[in-house]
């Protein structure tokens, strides 16, 4: 079986958990070097620079219709911005499914690896609206979402503020009804904590690599909970999501995780399902279970009998997004800094998840 892995550099364990933290590497060929606001330019999912011309965004729909179709472009920041982020955002085929889904990058990569991860060639199939949200170097030089930190992972504090003030900007902008959160690794864990903080406007998440919400509250702890979550109880997962904001009663949460991580450990999908089946009244024994290639998924009901929390664990995956350049869900992005061809397009599950349905086929 081909091990689908992206080498152990152990270094980006402790850059995903602090930007603070300056350890050489020792098996980091490949690896981006870290850059700094002033060398940031802006690129398109293909890596080629934003276009001077690219143009305004078309304004709001008037008539309550979808938003004219845009390209990939940057998304001016609303005027409540705390964590100084910065987003782009595209509609490659207006918003016909009236859906945003907000995507947070990893560390050490841009907004635009995850668009070219799948996310744009998905949000063209499925009729909905990108935004795309990205680090600043001078926030972190590893460009690593601060998700461990109470100042900016906390409900009208830093960059979790920010990410809601350009989220309920471009739903409103782009035509919107609903509002989905997706993120990786570091951005998988302020996913986690934006969906705990903010379920009026996120209805449900996708997190790849993820960490759970509450693991955490400084850079040490970020990096010890990568490698293994702390040992609560589900009802303690659940209760920190709870006593962030009164979780949305019909949430629904997608769980990735590649086998053999070795930046954040498998063991964070377990915490992340123990912490949200608890939310949802449920418990971390799956009610259903199958197995298709290289993917297994599991599935967890709440109370009521309905399927709340997905699990889904790549055999022989390691960290990153998977991506498909064959099968029906291609074509699902394009391999590059922790994207890896899996035959499993990470993305198009996302959105059938969230209940959109394919308009091109």
């Amino acid at each position: 079986m081909k091990r689908l892995a992206f080498g152990t550099a152990a270094w980006i364990l402790v850059a995903a958990c602090s930007g603070t933290s300056t350890v050489t590497p020792s098996d980091d060929a490949g690896t981006p070097t870290p850059t700094s606001d002033a060398s940031v330019t802006p690129v398109l999912p293909d890596g080629a620079p934003v276009p001077d011309d690219a143009g305004p965004l078309p304004p709001p729909p008037a008539d309550g219709g979808t938003v004219a179709p845009f390209a990939y472009r940057a998304y001016p920041a609303p005027t409540q911005n705390p964590g100084g982020l910065v987003g782009y955002a595209e509609a490659p085929a207006g918003n016909p499914s009236r859906t945003l889904v907000v995507v947070l990058h990893g560390c050490t990569q841009r907004a635009s690896d995850l668009a070219s991860a799948g996310w744009s060639d998905v949000a063209a199939a499925y009729g909905f609206a990108a935004l795309y949200m990205e680090q600043v170097g001078s926030n972190d030089p590893s460009g690593c979402f601060r998700w461990y930190s109470a100042d900016q992972a906390t409900r009208g504090k830093g960059e979790l503020a920010s990410i809601a003030a350009f989220a309920n900007d471009a739903k409103a902008r782009l035509g919107a009804d609903r509002v989905f959160i997706a993120g990786l690794s570091a951005g998988g864990a302020m996913a986690a904590a934006f969906l705990a903080n903010y379920p009026e406007i996120a209805s449900g998440a996708s997190l790849q690599a993820g960490i759970a919400f509450g693991c955490a509250s400084n850079p040490f702890e970020g990096a010890t909970c990568a490698g293994a979550p702390k040992p609560f109880t589900a009802k303690q997962w659940g209760d920190l999501v709870r006593g962030a904001a009164t979780p949305s009663p019909s949430v629904r949460v997608q769980i990735w995780h590649g086998e053999i991580d070795p930046i954040v450990k498998p063991a964070n999908a377990d915490a992340l399902v123990a912490q949200w089946t608890d939310v949802v009244g449920g418990d971390a024994t799956a009610d259903d279970e199958k197995t298709e290639g290289f993917l297994t998924r599991r599935t967890y009901n709440d109370g009521a009998g309905k399927p709340r929390v997905e699990l889904d664990v790549i055999t022989g995956f390691g960290h990153g997004i998977a991506i498909s350049t064959q099968g029906a869900d291609a074509p699902c992005g394009r391999a590059g800094t922790y994207a890896a061809d899996a035959g499993i397009c990470t993305a198009a599950n996302a959105a059938r998840f969230f209940g959109l349905t394919k308009i091109v086929r």
